[in-house]
């Protein structure tokens, strides 16, 4: 089993977005899900990584930069014995319908209801 770029095996990239502040890569999994990659651009020579602190708020803009803004996305806490920590950078997975867990504006659930 080959490793494809970004570590995924068999993921195929769709396109790649870069900003002053943020690389994000769009990514098709062999499961048919997008997974969108995020990362900061300014390296931390002191720890000798890629800057963190990419917030939430950050994230739903990017998703949104990126072209997903009408789709949910799900970010993945695995347990502990499959945690990958390579880098500082996050991965949410665009999922094609919104989850049943979702939380909604009130005016939204009562207009669905």
């Amino acid at each position: 089993m080959s490793k494809a770029p970004g570590g995924g095996t068999g993921s195929v990239p769709l396109a790649c977005f870069r900003s002053r502040a943020f690389l994000a890569v769009a990514w098709l999994e062999p499961n048919g899900f997008t997974r969108l990659s995020v990362n900061r651009t300014e390296w931390d020579e002191r720890k000798q990584r890629f800057r963190d602190d990419i917030s939430w708020d950050d994230l739903q803009r990017l998703k949104a930069e990126a072209g997903f803004a009408d789709f949910c996305a799900l970010e993945i806490y695995p347990p502990d014995c499959h945690v990958v920590n390579v880098a500082n950078m996050r991965h949410i997975f665009i999922v094609p319908t919104p989850p049943r867990f979702m939380w909604k504006r009130a005016a939204e659930e009562s207009e669905t209801a």
